[in-house]
């Protein structure tokens, strides 16, 4: 619905619907907080001692879901598009890009200096 009411409000701003067409005067869109969720520290555990060859899909799949746990949740899009000029010694400075939100996180493990290739821009080889 956000989507919808979005291009409303884009189409009005253009001129193109009149404001008396407009269909969420009287409509609230319900926001509600996302229900945190977290996985026992034992399947962390096991996520973690899982022996992957390095030519495996799933290698990279779980190295990128514990990047993502490790920078407390950081989303995929954020993960991808971090540079590395956002690793600063042992940490990740970045900002979150639906937000805007400044992340400032402590990382102490060598799992995102696997993937700092010597010719780009990017820490991760997704992009």
């Amino acid at each position: 619905m956000k989507t919808i009411r979005a291009f409303f409000n884009k189409a009005i701003k253009a001129g193109l619907v009149s404001k008396e067409a407009y269909p969420f005067t009287n409509y609230k869109i319900k926001t509600t907080p996302t229900e945190k969720r977290d996985l026992e520290l034992d399947s962390i555990k096991s996520i973690m001692l899982l022996q992957l060859n390095e030519t495996d899909n799933l290698f990279h799949y779980r190295n990128y879901f514990l990047a993502s746990y490790m920078l407390y949740g950081v989303s995929f899009i954020d993960l991808a598009f971090l540079k590395l000029e956002n690793i600063i010694d042992n940490r990740v400075k970045f900002y979150r890009s639906k937000t805007s939100k400044p992340y400032n996180i402590i990382h102490n493990n060598t799992l995102l200096y696997f993937y700092i290739p010597d010719q780009t821009k990017f820490a991760l080889c997704v992009i």
